[in-house]
């Protein structure tokens, strides 16, 4: 009787971590490859709209570089920085920030270097 009370407390006990171990592993909301990603990131961003502008611009402190201005409805503007490591598609296709134009669809993911926004991936698709 007491070893069959110790078997079943050392199951409930094995069972109890391992649901534990499962919860408290990060969930992943991108599909980004942390390896190759701009900024270190776990829980990135998502901004979704249309493209507002492309190349180099003062909003948000930025000044020079390559970035990317997408409007969201009933949301203010969202200023990516854009880097030579950020996957740009356009159509399906690979693309390059230059190949954006206004008014295109967008999707884009996003994490922070310090306090400037960092596009992860864009994915676009032409108006």
């Amino acid at each position: 009787m007491q070893r069959m009370f110790l078997l079943s407390a050392v199951v409930a006990l094995a069972g109890l971590s391992a649901c534990r171990t499962t919860m408290s592993e990060p969930q992943r909301a991108s599909a980004a490859d942390p390896r190759t990603s701009p900024v270190p990131t776990h829980h990135p961003f998502e901004a979704e709209g249309t493209v507002s502008s492309v190349g180099s611009s003062a909003l948000a402190g930025m000044v020079g570089g390559n970035n990317v201005v997408i409007s969201r409805k009933d949301a203010p503007d969202v200023q990516l920085h854009v880097t030579e490591k950020t996957q740009v598609m356009l159509d399906n296709r690979p693309a390059r920030l230059t190949d954006l134009h206004e008014g295109d669809q967008v999707r884009a993911m996003f994490d922070f270097d310090g306090d400037k926004p960092v596009a992860i991936d864009i994915v676009a698709k032409e108006k």
